[in-house]
């Protein structure tokens, strides 16, 4: 196998975020604290190209800023998120015990915007950050941005970051899928980008077109404007989903155009990761 280039490390470039030239540092994608520490190896997930890290999955293409100050903030939320699911797994299928219902409050815009986040500083190649990324010509990634910065409310209304349990160890990411519903009608496009890790996956989609596709029985967040982002989820109501979801969601008249560059797995070195944790 070929090594991956996009993990060559550069020191100064364009924030992914700000889009300031500076120092860049690295973002954990998912963060540390969603059990992203670990040794793992890298594959391009439909490129045969190959790279390892000592300590998870991680991108240097963040400033210190909105890495350590701005992203970490919301990054404790999805933190704990994490942990009360992984909670509830344990207890259901360690410990065999039913649990009626287990209801958790979140902020589901700080959940919102970390995903977004790390959607971001996973997204663009080294070579794309010697450019100001805010100049870089990709609608679903300037979207991303403009989510995250707060800078267009009018789309909002259009983006869904769809949530479900995910049973597996590796982690997978992928950016920038373009699928028709009706390949007649140019345009009935919609986009969307996932990340996946252990024990939840979250799928972003920007379309007014969401409703009509077969994922439409799974749980979602929504950038509001109101006061109060605190919502309560029950979690024993949260889909336990195959590995292979969101892919296997898309009906067969549908049609995908995925981009060969913007997709990664990880495997984890050793074949037990977490022996309390609860894998398909």
């Amino acid at each position: 196998m070929k090594p991956l280039l996009r993990f060559k490390k550069i020191k100064i470039g364009y924030c992914s975020i700000c889009s300031e030239y500076k120092n860049l540092t690295e973002d954990h994608v998912p963060p540390k604290s969603c059990y992203n520490d670990s040794k793992i190896e890298i594959f391009s997930k439909f490129q045969q190209l190959f790279t390892r890290s000592n300590n998870g999955l991680k991108f240097k293409s963040l400033c210190s800023k909105c890495n350590n100050e701005v992203l970490s903030a919301y990054d404790n939320e999805l933190g704990e998120f994490v942990k009360k699911i992984s909670n509830y797994l344990r207890i259901k299928y360690i410990n065999k015990l039913q649990i009626p219902s287990l209801l958790v409050s979140i902020d589901q815009i700080k959940i919102f915007k970390s995903i977004v986040g790390h959607l971001i500083s996973s997204f663009l190649d080294t070579k794309d950050l010697l450019n100001p990324t805010e100049n870089y010509q990709d609608h679903h990634y300037q979207l991303l941005r403009n989510l995250f910065l707060d800078k267009d409310k009018t789309k909002r209304k259009y983006i869904k970051l769809y949530y479900w349990i995910y049973k597996s160890p590796e982690i997978e990411v992928m950016h920038n899928i373009s699928f028709f519903l009706n390949i007649s009608n140019s345009k009935d496009i919609s986009f969307l980008s996932y990340i996946k890790f252990y024990p939840i996956g979250f799928m972003l989609i920007d379309s007014n077109h969401s409703q009509r596709i077969e994922f439409r029985n799974t749980p979602y967040f929504q950038l509001t404007d109101r006061d109060t982002h605190q919502t309560e989820i029950d979690i024993t109501k949260i889909p336990i989903l195959q590995k292979e979801y969101p892919m296997v969601a898309f009906g067969s008249k549908s049609v995908m155009f995925l981009n060969s560059n913007k997709g990664l797995r990880t495997n984890h070195s050793r074949k037990i990761v977490r022996p309390n944790e609860v894998y398909d």
